[in-house]
């Protein structure tokens, strides 16, 4: 026996319909079938009873008695009172259970956080207010830093972000990964642990600079890394010929310093030198009094290894010094000195050791 069926059908005006105190239809095309209590709609919106959430698309097809709606096409979720939007392909809106299944193409922007979310499956809870995906996704701040994630957790109210396997860019290009953080929206501040950093250096693929860290503390002022290790070396099998470790690395970045605590140097995992504290302008620095990176060398006169540790000293615009200890692997140790100054009409140069 086939479906008693209600049709209404209009085309190029709206229709308005209220569903048993669920939704509100306003489209250009429904249709009633009463036997298997379906509401089929076109072209148009729902709105719930309290008209606080919006959802536009092309196709609507509302399940009455599970209260079970499924949208499709060019469709738009609105919150008023979140003041969010979320774009979508697809959609099903279980109401008893009050979860949002959103698919195909969904992005999610908080206008007011400045925050926007790239993926191609999600879950929107709507008693509990938080989102939810377990696939790639792209997410960027108000900031204008960059995530991509393998997942994610978003507590909407507490603007809490969780994620996995992060990869995240800064504004100046300075790349984090880390298999977890958590982040704040508000304030852009990251937690995360067993981190590696890539800092983008002044000198450009001459370096490399990064530091690992057991636990990474990042915002838009300040890295502070606990019980982490620097180098500059090239990336490489094994251990770097060179590296720092610290019980605290902290990145000041607006006066582009970088201070550590309790280092230590070693040359091939070898301890050489201990440090209860000094600091050094970061990679992006051209010209600022501090040390500069260690470097590991071997000398072409006698073919020895060793380490120097130059620090860089610019009393005023026009002068400088760059002081370099060469500290050899038998113990020796020399000094040299570079003497710059420049005038309007001259450059004056003095190397000695």
């Amino acid at each position: 026996m086939k479906n008693s069926v209600f049709y209404i059908i209009l085309f190029f005006i709206s229709y308005n319909i209220a569903l048993a105190e669920s939704f509100n239809f306003q489209t250009k095309k429904i249709e009633v079938v009463k036997e298997d209590q379906l509401i089929k709609a076109a072209f148009g919106k729902a709105t719930s009873k309290d008209g606080n959430l919006i959802i536009n698309a092309d196709k609507f097809i509302y399940q009455l008695k599970d209260k079970i709606l499924n949208a499709s096409g060019n469709g738009s979720i609105i919150v008023k009172d979140k003041e969010l939007e979320i774009l979508f392909d697809n959609l099903i809106f279980n109401q008893t259970t009050s979860f949002i299944e959103l698919n195909g193409n969904v992005q999610f922007i908080e206008k007011t956080k400045g925050l926007e979310i790239y993926t191609n499956s999600t879950i929107l809870n709507q008693n509990k207010n938080y989102l939810q995906s377990n696939t790639k996704s792209k997410i960027n701040d108000k900031f204008k830093n960059t995530y991509f994630v393998d997942k994610f957790y978003y507590e909407i109210d507490n603007e809490l972000l969780k994620v996995e396997n992060l990869i995240f860019t800064d504004i100046k290009k300075n790349k984090l990964e880390t298999s977890l953080a958590y982040l704040n929206i508000n304030n852009g501040k990251l937690y995360s642990k067993d981190t590696e950093i890539n800092l983008v250096g002044s000198n450009g693929s001459l370096n490399e600079p990064r530091i690992k860290g057991k636990s990474v503390i990042n915002d838009e002022e300040f890295t502070e890394i606990k019980k982490g290790v620097f180098t500059n070396c090239k990336k490489r099998d094994g251990c770097p010929p060179w590296k720092i470790s610290s019980e605290k690395i902290k990145n000041d970045k607006k006066n582009k310093i970088i201070n550590y605590e309790n280092a230590r140097f070693y040359i091939y995992d070898f301890p050489i030198l201990y440090l209860p504290r000094f600091y050094y302008p970061d990679p992006t620095v051209k010209r600022q009094s501090g040390f500069l990176p260690p470097s590991f060398n071997n000398s072409l006169n006698n073919s020895k290894n060793f380490i120097s540790i130059p620090y860089f000293y610019a009393p005023t615009n026009n002068k400088d010094f760059t002081i370099t200890p060469r500290l050899y692997t038998e113990q020796n140790l020399l000094f040299q000195t570079e003497f710059r100054q420049v005038n309007k009409n001259s450059d004056h140069n003095a190397d000695f050791s």
